[in-house]
């Protein structure tokens, strides 16, 4: 039976004595999990009112900084004071055994002052799991977290059987960070349970001596540290790159400053490595914390997908990148400040194979919410779409055939697709459906060398010459590409044709698909997912048109497990491995879908779904139910992680909190 260890805390404020402020506690909140520690939460000023500009809990285990000037309406209003607006703050810190006092201590006129007191009683008791669907990252944290990782009292000895213990260098440039996120964030790298790490610090030029001190007293406290300051500030990215020219390990994880790793992160990189040692990228899943480190909002990713990553750099974190790759790409450019890192990912992953970019199923990585981050909202951030557009448009600038365009989201970008001019196009839709078939897909501007076809029963007709002899062969369609129109519709998006030839032409491209609409806007269907035991789901089902789904997914182009047969387009030269012509009939349609999927898994192609190619059906149909066949290829599965919820095309839809 699984079980729960709830600790119980308490907290007592003892009356103070010569103390020169005031202080309040609104809540002390336990963590049990990946270790034992308490978050502090409350308000303090002086006497005189000064703010307390820098404060600490400090315990016979550690001296934490606090986050203080945190906003408190509320404590000002009750004391009639403006001066108590700003005069919040939190703290969160180890609890080693069952007791605990940790003092808060503030800086007033470079003195120190005790301001008060908190006891901590620490109780475990055992509780029933919960039996409730779990539906939310909480429950899951709480019932499937520790299972994804070696038992801690085994970590030591598990160690020793690694053939490789590569040393692993921490990228961290930083710039008047607040203490407390800074020290939260370098001692989640001091607490990681894989010893062989460096922390390569640079400061970008922060303003007051008080940063560089404490980083000192970092480097002091732990040789793996090492600490360079830059006198003026050059940006994130010559930071970075100052950084990694003092690393000296095999592989750079790169870290924000006020972020967190888990403390499994870089063994679990390290045991990913030693199962696969070819590997030049790693990424992990992550969630997000806020202030106090409550976690929430997890990322399970995909594994790799290049068309998805120029969607959005959905690797995010973590990530650990083989170092002399990175040395000689250049390591990061400046240009691309703003979108630094996934600037950098695009060109790894453009100078390595797909076979060694490797995904941990697991949330390694701890992405800060506060008012100043992008994890909270880009609008903080402005000039980071302006950054997106120069890294994109640097890596298809080669190509003369794509252009860079805004995405469907607010942090996503698109990479505009033209068909050659020369490109032929066949549509192909039934007979049965009506004459509007034609006008309709005529009305998405279909390029000028597109030819349309009737299908009646079994036979193939030119659209515009009712009397002509059916075709009979693939040549006779005389097109690069075929589009098959399997529903009845009323309207398509503007470059329809165009979007779904250009994605077909690609040479990695087996079959591609669009987003199919009812007549309210309501998503039919956006792609096919396949779960671990072979079940294919229709995950974003439901959803209205600008809805995005889980991670995006459902309005970026990506590689998909299978599509929907309503309308799916290919090279017309695929049609030779399923029989030619003689394979399309009107009761067909979905089999040739479906075997051009199966035919592009075993050729290593890709079966794409475009929401850049939308149709509207004419009428509303009955819930699509995907067909159930042969299991996707592995890299195409769902992430394991969603699988443990209770309804996972739930999840898919509306996300976990």
């Amino acid at each position: 039976m699984d079980t729960l260890s709830t600790p119980d805390v308490s907290f007592a404020r003892p009356p103070r004595t010569n103390a020169k402020g005031k202080l309040g506690i609104d809540q002390v909140l336990s963590f049990s999990y990946p270790r034992r520690e308490i978050a502090v939460v409350g308000w303090c000023c002086f006497d005189d009112c000064s703010p307390v500009q820098q404060a600490w809990l400090v315990s016979d285990e550690a001296r934490v900084p606090c986050l203080t000037g945190l906003a408190r309406p509320d404590v000002a209003h009750h004391h009639s004071a403006r001066a108590f607006a700003h005069a919040g703050f939190l703290c969160r810190l180890p609890v080693k055994g069952s007791m605990m006092a940790a003092r808060l201590v503030a800086q007033y006129d470079d003195v120190e002052q005790t301001l008060g007191e908190v006891r901590v009683r620490w109780q475990e008791s055992i509780n029933k799991p919960e039996s409730s669907p779990r539906q939310d990252y909480g429950r899951w944290l709480r019932k499937f977290e520790s299972r994804l990782f070696w038992p801690v009292p085994e970590v030591e000895q598990r160690l020793r059987m690694l053939s490789w213990t590569p040393l692993v260098s921490v990228i961290l440039p930083t710039f008047n960070t607040p203490q407390y996120y800074l020290h939260r964030c370098i001692d989640s790298v001091v607490a990681q349970h894989y010893p062989h790490w460096e922390l390569c610090i640079t400061d970008d030029g922060s303003s007051g001596a008080a940063i560089r001190e404490y980083l000192m007293e970092w480097a002091a406290r732990d040789p793996r540290i090492c600490v360079s300051f830059s006198e003026q500030r050059g940006g994130i990215s010559a930071a970075s790159n100052r950084s990694i020219e003092q690393s000296s390990g095999d592989f750079i994880v790169l870290l924000d400053h006020d972020d967190e790793l888990h403390p499994f992160a870089l063994l679990e990189v390290v045991r990913c490595l030693n199962a696969h040692p070819e590997t030049d990228l790693v990424y992990s899943d992550e969630d997000k914390i806020d202030q106090i480190g409550t976690r929430s909002f997890p990322a399970f990713k995909p594994d790799f997908d290049a068309d998805l990553l120029c969607g959005f750099d959905y690797l995010g974190h973590l990530v650990a990148i083989r170092a002399s790759l990175v040395r000689q790409l250049g390591g990061f450019r400046s240009a691309a400040d703003g979108a630094q890192d996934w600037d950098l990912l695009l060109r790894v992953t453009s100078a390595t194979q797909p076979k060694r970019i490797k995904h941990i199923a697991k949330p390694l990585y701890h992405w800060r919410m506060h008012d100043g981050s992008t994890a909270f909202s880009l609008s903080v951030k402005p000039y980071t779409m302006r950054a997106w557009n120069i890294a994109l448009q640097r890596h298809v600038e080669s190509a003369d055939s794509y252009a860079v365009r805004e995405g469907l989201f607010v942090g996503s970008m698109r990479v505009l697709r033209r068909p050659p001019s020369d490109s032929r196009v066949s549509v192909l839709y039934r007979a049965s459906d009506g004459p509007h078939q034609h006008r309709a897909l005529k009305r998405s501007n279909a390029p000028r060398r597109t030819a349309f076809f009737e299908l009646i029963l079994s036979a193939v007709h030119p659209a515009d010459d009712s009397v002509a002899r059916p075709l009979m062969t693939v040549e006779d369609l005389r097109s690069d590409v075929t589009i098959v129109v399997n529903c009845g519709i009323d309207c398509v998006s503007h470059g329809f044709v165009d979007e779904l030839t250009a994605q077909a032409l690609r040479e990695e491209c087996g079959v591609v698909g669009g987003t199919i609409l009812d007549p309210d806007g309501i998503v039919v269907t956006a792609g096919l997912m396949c779960l671990g035991d072979g079940t294919y789901l229709n995950p974003f089902e439901g959803l209205a048109q600008q809805e995005l789904g889980y991670m995006g997914q459902a309005r970026v182009v990506r590689a998909v497990a299978s599509i929907a047969s309503h309308v799916f387009a290919f090279r017309t030269s695929r049609l030779l491995d399923l029989n030619g012509l003689a394979c399309l009939t009107e009761d067909s349609l979905d089999d040739v879908c479906a075997r051009l999927v199966r035919s592009a898994h075993a050729s290593g192609r890709k079966v794409l779904h475009t929401p850049y190619a939308v149709a509207t059906l004419r009428t509303n149909v009955k819930t699509y139910r995907p067909p159930q066949g042969a299991i996707a290829p592995r890299h195409l599965i769902v992430n394991p992680n969603l699988e443990n919820f209770s309804n996972v095309s739930a999840v898919l839809k509306d996300g976990v909190i």
